[in-house]
């Protein structure tokens, strides 16, 4: 059985229902109570960087196997079986293979392409419909040290790439917004000085939030404390973020009274504001830490974390509007690992010290899976 703290990484599927992750090299799947468990590979080679599809049918890895690190895709052939844990029939097919190191593969959001690493530093994006690859950030740019030591995520409208960048120094790191499309086209967002890395979209993507160690204290050969800190690409958004809670509350109510305006299910297409940017940034936690990672719930109201301040490492929970600030579960971690909350934002599921637990919000009751 899977017990003894060698879970190396999680991927929670889009609708929530099962869990994948990767144990001594190999990908299983549980469902997402750990009632039903399911090995899905078993070979002599080392497969990590796991991720659903957008569709939750596919599973898009990394496997080191042909003398280089490939890109290869587990489905689930029978159409009238929704999970990977209670599939009968998984197929197995490449999807980049080259004579370089291709790795970390990142699906966008409406499936059709996929970003990746190529020779741990170049950053691609391959188009599943056209099958061609376009360079977004050329050699020369970031420098590994580690396999995983890179880090990228996808804009909501699949146009845009949020990538830690070292900007061509070794001394510390960025976030880079980029094109998609291959064009060149690349900005430096944070230009502090300090490390700023794991960026992510918040809010429909009116956002970013990420963690800097501007205002941490430096540890150079152990890391550095971090905070979490927000970007806004809109104003509009970023002037009602930074409402008080009672004023927050009065426009609640006015726009419920408000019966003249009418509900659109149509998605307002994602404009990004690049000017004045650090007018419009806000640091969200209270006291610099530890930082493992960190999400942010879908309306940016509780900001969930994995710190470590004395102990070991703990699930914390933050309100930036009211800056109300608790432990949400005791983990006492050793060592840290990655957060990744349900889609109804019911439940965080976290990967710490090798083993997965399923948090519940509402109650911070913790269950092993």
């Amino acid at each position: 059985s899977v017990t003894n703290k060698q879970i190396s990484e999680m991927a929670l599927s889009p609708n929530g229902k099962e869990v994948a992750f990767v144990y001594r090299g190999d990908i299983f799947a549980t469902s997402a109570d750990g009632h039903t468990t399911k090995r899905l590979t078993n070979t002599p080679y080392q497969e990590r960087m796991i991720e659903f599809s957008p569709d939750g049918r596919s599973i898009i890895y990394s496997v080191e196997e042909n003398d280089s690190w490939d890109i290869d895709k587990l489905h689930i052939a029978n159409n009238k079986e929704p999970y990977f844990y209670a599939s009968t029939i998984i197929d197995k097919t490449p999807v980049i293979a080259t004579d370089k190191n291709d790795f970390q593969p990142r699906y966008s959001p409406d499936g059709k392409k996929i970003a990746y690493l190529e020779e741990r530093n170049i950053l691609k994006v391959y188009n599943t419909v056209t099958h061609k690859t376009v360079t977004v950030i050329p050699k020369g740019i970031n420098y590994s040290y580690a396999d995983g030591d890179q880090y990228f995520t996808w804009s909501p409208d699949s146009k845009w790439i949020l990538a830690k960048s070292n900007e061509g120094t070794f001394v510390r790191s960025d976030v880079d917004l980029v094109k998609a499309d291959g064009s060149g086209e690349r900005r430096d967002l944070t230009q502090s000085g300090f490390d700023d890395e794991m960026p992510k979209w918040g809010m429909g993507g009116k956002m970013m939030v990420w963690i800097s160690t501007r205002d941490g204290m430096k540890n150079l050969s152990r890391g550095s404390q971090g905070d979490v800190y927000a970007m806004f690409f809109n104003q509009k958004a970023f002037d009602r973020y930074n409402l008080s809670k009672e004023d927050f509350d009065l426009l609640k109510e006015e726009q419920k009274k408000d019966s003249t305006k009418t509900k659109s299910n149509k998605k307002e297409p994602l404009t990004l504001n690049l000017k004045n940017l650090d007018s419009r940034t806000k640091r969200l936690t209270i006291n610099s830490s530890l930082l493992s990672d960190f999400v942010l719930s879908k309306d940016g109201e509780k900001l969930y974390y994995l710190a470590k301040y004395e102990k070991g490492y703990d699930l914390w929970e933050t309100e930036p509007r009211t800056h109300k600030t608790r432990i949400l579960a005791h983990l006492n971690s050793k060592r840290g690992g990655s957060l990744e909350t349900d889609k109804a934002g019911k439940n965080i599921f976290v990967l710490a010290g090798g083993r997965i637990s399923k948090v519940e919000i509402s109650k911070g009751k913790v269950k092993p899976l």
